[in-house]
C-alpha cells in the first residue's frame, strides 16, 4: 500500500480577504460629505449666527470633490489595510492625521483658487473638522471594527505566517501567539539555518527547512507573511536576512527587538498584542511622485538657462586646458537599477585607465579599511584624495561640484532627479549585497541626504542606510530641505575631492 503526502496546497484554506473594505470606503465617503454639509449647516444654514444662507447645488458638489480627495489622505494613511482596523488608537491617530490634513489642503485650495465653497466663513471648517472626526471614527471604531473582529473570529481563512529563526525568540513568539486565542493569525511552519533543527518541532510548529527554501515555502504553503524572530543578529546580517526573506515577495516583519540596530523610526504594529516592526514600504507613490516630476523639469531647465554662459565658459577651459571632449559619459545604474548615460564636465586625462578606482571601488563598498585621510590627517576619507588620473582643473570642478551640472541634462531627460541616492557605475553592483540593492529603488539624484550627511566621510554601508532613510521618508518637504541644505555643502566644498 503507498500512502500519498498531502500537497500543503490541497489542504490550505482558500484565502478570503475581509469582504466590507469597499462598503467602508463609502461609508468613509458618506460620513466625509455629511461632516461638510452638516458643518456648513450648523454655521450659516442654522440661523444660529445670522439669517440663514441656504445650501446650493454647487457646495453639495464641492462636498462630493472634498470628500474624494479625503478617501485619498484616508489611503494615503493606510487607512484601507487591514491591520489598521484592528487597532483603536493607531486608527484614530490616523484619522486625526487625514482629517487635518483635509482641512488644511482645503484652506490652501481657497487661497490659490480664490473659490469660497465652504470657505464662505472660516468656522465651516472648525465645525467640518469635529463632525469627520466624530463621524468617521465612531463609524470605524464603534461599527466597522467589531465587525472586522468577528470576521477574523469565525473565518477559516486566517493570515498564515512564516518565521525565520526557530531559536527561543521564535519559541516566545509562537507561544503567546497560541496564548491568546490569535484572531485570524496561525504560524505554518519555522525556517532555520541550524540543520540540527529540520524536521522537528518548536511550540508545536514544524521546522519546515532552511531560509534558502523561503521562495518554494511561501508558495507551497500558501504563507501571507514572514516574521523575523533572530534578535542576535548584528545590523549587517539584518539587513541580509531581510533581503533573503523579501525574495518571496510577500510582506516581511521583525519580532520584538530583531531590527534594533536600524529600527529607531520604523512602524510598529501589534500581531494580536505582540509588537512587531513592519518594513516601511517605499514613499516613492503616488501624486508626490507626479509633483516631484514637474519640480524637477521646471527647476532643471530654469538652471539650465540660467548657467548656460558658465557652462560655455567651463567647455572653453576644458578644451584648451587638456585634449580629449569637453563632457564624460559613463553608463551609470538608474531607477531598478537599468542602465544609462550620464553627463559630467571632463575632470580627468582622456583615455584613463579605471583599474584605480575599480580598486577603490571594492575596498569601499566592501567595508575595507583604506587608510585615506584629508588633507589636515585628522578624520578618516572614504574617497579618492589623491587620484592620478585628474586634470588640475579638474580638481577645481570636483571641489566646487560644478564638473555635476550637466546632470541636469539626465534629470529633464527623466533619468535623474535633483535629489535622490548618487547613481553607482554598472560595475559596482557586482560588489552590492543584497541589502545594497534597495537603494537602486529611487531615481538617482544630483543631490541626496548622503552629500548634505558627511559625504566623503561616510562610509559606505552608512552611505547606504542613509539613501534607505530617504526611500521610506521621501517626502517633497525632505526634497526642498535636502536641497536647501545643499547649498552650504557645495560652497564650502564640504566633502569634494
Amino acid at each position: 500500500m503507498v500512502t500519498l503526502k498531502a500537497n500543503p496546497r490541497q489542504i490550505q484554506r482558500e484565502r478570503k480577504p475581509f469582504p466590507f473594505l469597499e462598503v467602508l470606503v463609502a461609508g468613509d465617503f458618506l460620513a466625509v460629505f455629511a461632516s461638510l454639509v452638516l458643518a456648513y449647516w450648523m454655521r450659516l444654514g442654522s440661523g444660529w449666527y445670522g439669517p440663514p444662507v441656504p445650501l446650493a447645488a454647487y457646495h453639495l458638489l464641492a462636498a462630493a470633490i472634498i470628500s474624494l480627495i479625503w478617501l485619498a489622505l484616508f489611503r494615503t494613511n493606510r487607512l484601507y489595510h487591514e491591520a489598521k482596523l484592528r487597532t483603536i488608537i493607531n486608527q484614530l491617530a490616523a484619522i486625526v492625521k487625514s482629517v487635518s490634513l483635509g482641512v488644511l489642503l482645503l484652506l490652501f485650495a481657497a487661497f490659490l483658487t480664490k473659490t469660497e465653497y465652504f470657505i464662505e466663513r472660516r468656522l465651516v471648517l472648525g465645525f467640518a473638522w469635529i463632525n469627520a472626526l466624530v463621524l468617521v471614527g465612531a463609524l470605524r471604531v464603534l461599527v466597522v471594527r467589531r465587525i472586522y473582529l468577528n470576521f477574523l473570529r469565525t473565518a477559516p481563512a486566517q493570515t498564515r505566517l512564516l518565521v525565520v529563526g526557530a531559536g527561543e525568540a521564535g519559541r516566545t513568539f509562537a507561544e503567546q501567539l497560541s496564548d491568546r486565542r490569535n484572531f485570524g493569525v496561525r504560524i505554518v511552519g519555522f525556517l532555520d539555518d541550524d540543520p540540527k533543527k529540520a524536521g522537528s518541532t518548536v511550540a508545536g510548529v514544524p521546522v519546515l527547512g532552511s531560509i534558502d527554501s523561503v521562495k518554494s515555502m511561501v508558495e507551497m504553503y500558501d504563507v501571507d507573511q514572514i516574521s523575523v524572530a533572530i534578535p542576535s543578529l548584528d545590523q549587517n546580517a539584518t539587513l541580509e536576512m531581510m533581503s533573503r526573506c523579501m525574495r518571496a515577495g510577500i510582506p516581511v516583519k521583525l519580532v520584538g527587538d530583531a531590527f534594533h540596530a536600524l529600527a529607531s523610526d520604523t512602524t510598529v504594529e501589534m500581531v494580536d498584542g505582540i509588537p512587531t516592526i513592519a518594513l516601511r514600504e517605499s514613499s516613492f507613490r503616488g501624486f508626490g511622485l507626479v509633483v516631484k516630476r514637474w519640480m524637477d523639469v521646471v527647476a532643471s531647465a530654469f538652471l539650465l538657462v540660467i548657467f548656460a554662459p558658465l557652462f560655455g565658459l567651463i567647455a572653453l577651459l576644458i578644451k584648451v586646458l587638456s585634449p580629449g571632449p569637453v563632457l564624460f559619459r559613463q553608463i551609470r545604474a538608474g531607477k531598478q537599477g537599468n542602465g544609462f548615460e550620464l553627463y559630467k564636465f571632463r575632470t580627468m586625462r582622456h583615455d584613463s585607465d579605471d583599474s584605480v578606482h575599480r580598486q577603490y571601488a571594492t575596498n569601499f563598498i566592501g567595508g575595507k579599511e583604506m587608510n585615506i585621510r584629508d588633507k589636515y590627517g585628522d578624520r578618516p576619507v572614504f574617497k579618492l584624495t589623491d587620484d592620478p588620473r585628474v586634470t588640475a582643473f579638474g580638481r577645481v570642478l570636483r571641489r566646487t561640484s560644478l564638473d555635476e551640472l550637466p546632470q541636469l541634462i539626465n534629470v529633464v531627460k527623466g533619468e535623474m532627479s535633483l535629489v535622490g541616492p548618487r547613481p553607482p557605475i554598472v560595475y559596482e553592483l557586482q560588489y552590492y549585497r543584497e541589502w545594497h540593492k534597495k537603494r537602486l529603488e529611487a531615481k538617482p539624484g544630483l543631490t541626496g541626504l548622503w552629500q548634505v550627511s558627511g559625504r566623503s566621510s561616510v562610509p559606505f554601508d552608512e552611505m547606504v542606510l542613509l539613501d534607505l532613510y530617504y526611500i521610506d521618508h521621501w517626502s517633497l518637504l525632505t526634497d526642498l530641505e535636502i536641497l536647501i541644505r545643499t547649498i552650504p555643502v557645495v560652497l564650502l566644498g564640504k566633502g569634494a575631492y
